[in-house]
């Protein structure tokens, strides 16, 4: 049995009997204070990995830090480069108001000569119409005064034949032309036209149409004695305007002279239309070949 005389000796025989030793603490120390250092290690363990989790962090904001001043410097690359462009965009949008100005300028321009085109064009349309109408006014001219001619022509023709057309056709004789286009007529015929205008047979105006008949003529018809009037219409080609003239101026002379008075047509060319014309109208037509 161990005796204790000191603390020597007690603190010996602790050394000697652990187990003396931790009924000791059991009865001085509390459970929490026992259980103290076994926490403080799991706590500084802890504090170590969090420690460690700690570097990590530091580490990865530093790599972060790296990356924020690379972005930085990006960012300032990239104001830069906006700042340049920008730049270059304004001095394009200088240049595209430059050319707007000038494309504004020249469309004035072409404008401007658009018009004066138009005024010279409407002036080259107006005196080529005058050219053409005076061009047009000569031709017709100069086409009546052939047509005028030729019928001229035609009817003289007519004229020197009358005794055989008029006896093949009309079956008279003893021709005797009253009014025609030469101007040795008869004054016998126009002193009977007028005696009908003073006895109110006709009118002045009528007397006019009676005048401007083509061919007036007398002939006795065959196997008798009582002659009869001709009123003709002497044209190349006959149209409907031969055929009315020729019916109405006979109706004239017939009212003037108080005889019976024939519509001739004398052509060298008439259609059927103007056949079936005629024959409305009493009128004969007769053939008789151009010059």
């Amino acid at each position: 049995m161990t005796t204790i005389n000191s603390q020597d000796d007690f603190l010996r025989a602790l050394e000697e009997n652990p187990q003396w030793r931790d009924a000791i603490r059991r009865h001085i120390l509390t459970e929490e204070l026992l259980q103290l250092p076994a926490r403080f290690h799991v706590l500084i363990q802890r504090v170590d990995t969090l420690d460690q989790k700690v570097d990590v962090l530091t580490q990865r904001v530093d790599t972060l830090d790296q990356k924020v001043d690379v972005l930085t410097q990006g960012m300032s690359q990239v104001k830069t480069d906006l700042n340049t462009l920008t730049g270059r965009v304004d001095n394009l949008t200088g240049r595209v108001d430059n050319l707007t100005g000038r494309v504004d300028t020249l469309t004035g321009r072409v404008d401007n000569l658009t018009g004066r085109v138009d005024n010279l064009t409407g002036r080259v349309d107006n005196a080529v119409n005058t050219l053409t109408g005076r061009i047009d006014n000569a031709v017709n001219t100069l086409t009546g005064r052939i047509d005028n001619a030729l019928g001229y022509n035609y009817q003289l023709k007519v004229e020197r034949n009358l005794r055989s057309i008029a006896g093949q056709h009309l079956h008279l004789r003893n021709i005797a032309i009253l009014r025609s286009s030469r101007p040795d007529w008869s004054n016998e015929f126009d002193n009977l036209i007028q005696e009908a205008v003073d006895q109110g047979l006709i009118t002045e105006e009528q007397s006019y149409e009676v005048w401007d008949t083509d061919l007036i003529f007398v002939g006795t018809p065959r196997g008798d004695t009582t002659s009869i009037y001709v009123a003709a219409e002497v044209s190349i080609t006959a149209g409907d305007d031969d055929i009315t003239r020729a019916a109405n101026r006979a109706g004239l002379i017939a009212q003037a002279t108080r005889r019976p008075v024939t519509p001739v047509v004398i052509c060298a060319n008439v259609d059927d239309p103007r056949h079936a014309l005629a024959t409305r109208h009493n009128a004969t037509v007769i053939p008789h070949p151009a010059p």
